[in-house]
């Protein structure tokens, strides 16, 4: 990897300077949008070729540093977690040792001469444009190199990443597209994931490895993404066509219609639950021309989960097919 003297928790310039280089390169936080593709593939190619980012309102501003503040805490604690379950690592004992941190932040780009570039045409200029912003990442296990993300423990959300990863698992895809990307440019050989709000008892952790089917499936899509990017082209302002115009009118008419339908038929059961429930309560009703019955709920398997518990060595990354765009007509959000 090729380090990068950068400081995303610095002063207004330096951040400023973080943000530009972000700006050019393709990063971590943004892999699960080039896999996934979709309207958030596109939003991403709007900001990379055009060069404009969307400015990050104050409130979410303050989740950042609530988020920074938080990482900053736990880092010490992480540090405790290590030196004291792998007793025998100098890598992380000495530092400690000396008062010194370990798990120290840094920014990356990925390094050219790596073999995976074969895998695709455009490889090289992939491993040019790879770049990673991470928590905290040095020499770890075996003398080998690992890395730490930090996830901040706020609300429903981050409770339910604080479930997932106590029970040892990194379910989330914008997570784990994340770390597959940190991992790619790094060349590390594992991550460890934690979510927290910065304290010991809000605190879960569990290591992360590669899986080659996801790592694959990531290079491929950053070639796609950087293919698309000489091709892309501003969204067309149709406001001008009275053609399209009429199409817009026809569509807000069918749309307004069937919203008036569905709304008058969820009255319309709503009446026949309410009637079965005062006249015939427990029973089915079967009427001239409609029926209140009773409908079994779903149970639906949850394969990843079992999968990862039952058999782990099958990594179902490899048995995923990841279908391209398709074209979906909406009505646009006002704003």
């Amino acid at each position: 990897m090729i380090s990068v003297s950068l400081n995303p928790n610095g002063s207004d310039a330096e951040v400023e300077e973080w943000l530009q280089w972000r700006q050019k390169n393709l990063t971590a936080s943004d892999a699960s949008k080039a896999v996934k593709g979709g309207a958030g593939r596109q939003a991403l190619l709007q900001e990379k070729v055009t060069g404009k980012r969307k400015e990050a309102g104050a409130q979410l501003k303050e989740l950042f540093q609530e988020g920074h503040d938080a990482e900053a805490a736990a880092r010490p604690l992480v540090e405790s977690y290590l030196v004291n379950e792998y007793l025998d690592e100098q890598n992380f004992s000495t530092p400690w040792g000396n008062g010194e941190s370990f798990l120290k932040p840094l920014c990356g780009m990925a390094s050219p001469n790596k073999p995976w570039v074969e895998l695709v045409s455009n490889g090289t200029e992939v491993a040019s444009r790879l770049a990673a912003s991470f928590d905290g990442i040095c020499r770890g296990i075996n003398d080998e190199t690992m890395i730490w993300e930090h996830k901040l423990m706020k609300g429903k959300t981050g409770a339910e990443y604080y479930a997932q990863v106590k029970a040892g698992r990194v379910d989330n895809p914008d997570h784990y597209w994340q770390l597959e990307h940190q991992l790619l440019v790094s060349d590390a050989s594992r991550a460890l994931f934690c979510v927290s709000d910065g304290t010991l008892s809000n605190m879960a952790m569990c290591w992360y490895t590669s899986s080659p089917a996801r790592r694959e499936a990531l290079i491929r899509a950053w070639s796609k993404f950087i293919e698309m990017e000489s091709s892309w082209k501003e969204p067309l302002d149709a406001g001008g066509s009275q053609e399209w115009l009429a199409i817009e009118d026809e569509l807000s008419r069918a749309h307004q219609q069937k919203a008036a339908s569905e709304a008058a038929l969820a009255e319309a059961k709503d009446k026949a639950k309410q009637w079965q429930k005062s006249n015939a309560r427990g029973r089915a009703v079967h009427g001239a021309s409609w029926v209140v019955s009773f409908k079994a709920g779903r149970s639906t398997p949850d394969w990843r989960r079992a999968i990862a518990d039952e058999a782990p060595h099958i990594d179902l990354d490899e048995y995923t097919h990841h279908s391209g765009d398709s074209i979906v007509v909406e009505q646009r959000s006002q704003k």
